[in-house]
């Protein structure tokens, strides 16, 4: 294992450092992925997380909080990917924290084309976010 892609362990949480992002499941049963500032996302890196996703939902469906960051974006080709719904097996419901008006205008867009296979919602505080996922359990 290299230094991208470290994993700790405590008795209560696993949390996996990729260069792009930093997966943990929260103590609640949320997975929150801290995305990498001034970072596009392919679809390797989101296939990457996806991957790491499914292997914390053990089966179950589990409810993700994506908090990105200023300079955060996807690529056409990782939007598209996530069109196709396969994380609908894993993923509950995905709420996404963006921060700039692009990242709302791209994120509304991709929403309405795409229209998302599991429920997904775009929040601009961590909080509203957490609150509207809670909604799911």
């Amino acid at each position: 294992m290299n230094d991208k892609n470290q994993i700790s362990n405590s008795s209560d949480e696993s949390v996996v450092h990729f260069g792009h992002s930093v997966i943990r499941m929260r103590d609640d049963g949320i997975v929150e992925i801290n995305c990498a500032n001034d970072f596009e996302y392919d679809v390797a890196a989101i296939q990457q997380n996806l991957e790491h996703v499914k292997k914390l939902a053990k089966g179950k469906k589990l409810l993700v909080l994506n908090l990105s960051k200023e300079y955060t974006s996807v690529s056409k080709e990782a939007r598209d990917l996530i069109g196709f719904g396969f994380h609908k097996e894993f993923i509950k419901a995905e709420a996404f924290v963006i921060h700039t008006l692009g990242q709302l205008l791209l994120g509304n867009l991709f929403m309405r084309i795409n229209k998302p296979i599991v429920p997904a919602k775009l929040f601009k505080t961590k909080a509203a976010a957490e609150i509207w996922l809670k909604s799911f359990l």
